[in-house]
């Protein structure tokens, strides 16, 4: 380009000319960001300030303004709000806490421009995402042992795991459980664990292993519901002992039998059961008692169940032959259970037979000191000679009294079984007929008229008595005459009078 300079004055001047370059400067490059796109991944619990991200971008012209580059950050949603970028370095910064946001993930939408006018640019993306699941799920303690019985039901709670996780909101804090590993080859098969709460449980009825394993093993891992999935890192040793039911009662005293008294108290107790059972201690060794029979001894008799005192529960129906009496014996059977503490139980029966004392007391002679008779010799055979008197206080039939002799003792027993009795003596006294009555004196006379009433005394016959002999119902002294129709008869034998005067005695 050629330029002239002049005036305005007249005549008008011009000066020489000169040749003007024009050099033009021209923002031919847009800027471009390096190595775009662009990610990064932070925590939700980073500090405000962090660098997060330090893009770069570059401009191929070399003259200022056009390679003089600004950077800005416009989207996306609420990218802006929690980050920004140094305008001159294109560091990207956290701005605000994403703590308390639930976005895992952020779309930064980055421009970069230069400095020509109109300025030319270029955008890229940034995604920062957000590990909202610091932490992974811990177990404390890591080894459990439970002891269980082998009919612990279905479903029924061992032992439970416990993990925690730090994180503070869902779903990294939900905590799965799950079985990893056993050091047994059907553990599992037979205990399962709760997803949700870690709970360990009875899957399948123990009572159906064939084996009779007491000892299972399992391992668990805790594991969260976050994005990443982060597990435990040490897992959990459940250890599983199971008690087997592989003993029954055995009764220590019984069978056996006891007597007791029908006047019995109730509530007292007559007998202790004792039975054992040699499985290890718990419910399987624990003994409970019962009355299953026979016949009404459940009616009459209680048992305590767990001491297995026996008592009389009903004294009427004890003192009550009917109620017990069978065929001779005044006996009951008590058939005894002794249960283990298994829901299906192991069982065994025994009886206890006891004895009901009826004949309580003795027949006593009343009364009951020596008994003395006198007897004459003439005296007939099976004629009473004295009567004897008893009692017993016991009830019918019991109460039936027997005599008998043996010498000269009195033997008194009653109808009870056993049969109870009492002696007591009885002396006899046998008065003897050794001497024969003598007249004194021998010779007598009357006079009498013929006209004498009859059953008038006529004459007094005395006797004399043997010294230290006295003689017993020896009293009749009969007149025989030569004039028998006028004679007195015999009054014992009913003869006719003899022709002599005698004198009879009837003792014995």
């Amino acid at each position: 380009m050629r330029a002239q300079v002049y005036d305005l004055g007249k005549p008008q001047l011009f000066g020489p000319e000169v040749n003007i370059t024009i050099v033009v400067q021209r923002n031919n490059n847009p800027p471009f960001f390096i190595n775009d796109p662009y990610t990064r991944t932070i925590a939700e619990n980073q500090a405000v300030g962090t660098l997060v991200y330090d893009t770069s971008a570059s401009d191929l012209d070399i003259l200022a303004p056009f390679n003089t580059l600004t950077y800005a950050i416009i989207g996306d949603d609420s990218a802006p709000t929690y980050f920004s970028i140094n305008s001159t370095t294109g560091d990207v910064f956290l701005t605000n806490s994403v703590q308390l946001d639930t976005q895992s993930q952020y779309q930064l939408r980055l421009l970069v421009s230069d400095g020509g006018i109109p300025s030319r640019m270029d955008s890229a993306i940034l995604t920062v995402s957000v590990t909202r699941n610091l932490f992974s799920p811990v177990i404390n303690p890591l080894n459990y042992e439970a002891t269980i019985f082998e009919d612990t039901f279905i479903g029924e709670e061992i032992v439970r795991v416990l993990a925690t996780d730090q994180d503070v909101r869902s779903p990294h804090n939900d905590i799965r459980y799950e079985a990893v590993g056993t050091n047994s080859g059907n553990t599992l098969t037979y205990f399962g664990i709760g997803s949700t709460d870690g709970s360990v449980f009875v899957r399948r009825s123990l009572t159906t292993d064939n084996n009779q394993q007491n000892e299972f093993t399992m391992f668990v891992r805790a594991f969260d519901l976050g994005v990443p999935q982060r597990s435990s890192a040490n897992q959990a040793t459940v250890r599983i002992l199971v008690l087997r039911n592989r003993n029954c009662p055995v009764f220590a005293n019984l069978p056996t039998n006891i007597t007791i008294s029908q006047s019995q108290n109730t509530q007292t107790r007559i007998f202790n059961v004792s039975a054992t059972d040699l499985d290890a201690a718990g419910r399987f060794s624990t003994l409970t008692y019962s009355l299953v029979g026979d016949d009404n001894a459940a009616v009459l008799f209680n048992i305590d169940p767990n001491n297995g005192f026996i008592f009389i529960s009903n004294t009427g129906l004890i003192s009550d032959r009917s109620s017990v009496y069978k065929e001779s014996c005044t006996c009951l059977q008590l058939r005894v259970r002794a249960s283990d503490g298994g829901y299906s139980p192991c069982t065994r029966d025994s009886v206890l037979t006891v004895n009901v004392l009826r004949n309580e007391l003795a027949p006593v002679f009343q009364p009951s000191s020596i008994y003395r008779v006198t007897i004459l010799e003439t005296l007939s055979t099976a004629e009473s000679i004295f009567t004897v008197t008893a009692r017993d206080n016991d009830l019918q039939p019991w109460v039936m009294v027997r005599v008998r002799v043996k010498v000269m003792l009195n033997c008194l027993s009653d109808g009870g079984n056993p049969r109870l009795s009492d002696t007591t003596v009885v002396i006899v006294y046998v008065n003897r007929n050794l001497f024969p009555p003598v007249f004194s004196p021998q010779q007598y006379s009357a006079t009498i008229l013929d006209t004498q009433a009859i059953g008038v005394p006529i004459a007094e016959l005395s006797l004399n008595q043997p010294a230290g002999k006295h003689l017993h119902h020896c009293g009749e002294k009969q007149l025989c005459t030569s004039f028998p129709e006028h004679a007195i008869p015999n009054q014992h034998t009913g003869k006719p009078p003899c022709s002599s005067v005698r004198l009879q005695d009837f003792c014995c």
